[in-house]
């Protein structure tokens, strides 16, 4: 159950990621979302996962995305792993 929780959370991660770059969402929720991602990326690295490791890696690319600008192929490439891995996550 909670593997699917945290591949919906992904996947809402992928859309926040592709929509910020067209400014469309506000930084507050862009920060929130890689907080998150962080916490979670830093809690399941213990395990050795390099999925977690990029998981650390996206949220830290998306806080400095709010001060700097974000190559479109960058911010795709974050938001289609999120998506396959939310994806993955929602058939385990």
């Amino acid at each position: 159950m909670i593997v699917k929780i945290l591949g919906g959370f992904d996947i809402v991660a992928a859309l926040v990621i592709f929509f910020s770059y067209f400014n469309f969402i506000p930084e507050k929720l862009i920060l929130f979302i890689a907080l998150i991602l962080l916490a979670k990326g830093i809690f399941f690295l213990i395990s050795k996962d390099i999925a977690s490791a990029i998981d650390v890696v996206i949220a830290i690319v998306l806080i400095s995305s709010t001060q700097i600008h974000i190559p479109y192929a960058i911010t795709a490439l974050m938001a289609f792993f999120l998506i396959q891995k939310g994806f993955f996550s929602w058939l385990a």
